[in-house]
């Protein structure tokens, strides 16, 4: 697994912020779990548009870059 992250963490440059966001979200709620508790699907739903997010600006900052490189 994490040889898989590496190769993607080297094309997508703020995916390390997205995981770091992730991480966090899953140990607030793992410390929440017996406060509240919250349907898996939010949970899911909002990790998945933490990472969508933080892939985003990643490819649109390689795309103004190799733009920038073929001129």
């Amino acid at each position: 697994m994490f040889f898989a992250l590496e190769g993607v963490m080297k094309r997508f440059h703020y995916l390390h912020c997205g995981l770091s966001a992730v991480l966090a979200f899953v140990g607030v709620k793992m410390l929440m779990a017996g406060i509240f508790k919250m349907p898996t699907w939010i949970s899911l739903l909002l990790i998945v548009s933490i990472l969508f997010i933080s892939i985003i600006p990643s490819l649109s900052s390689r795309s103004k870059t190799d733009g920038l490189s073929a001129g």
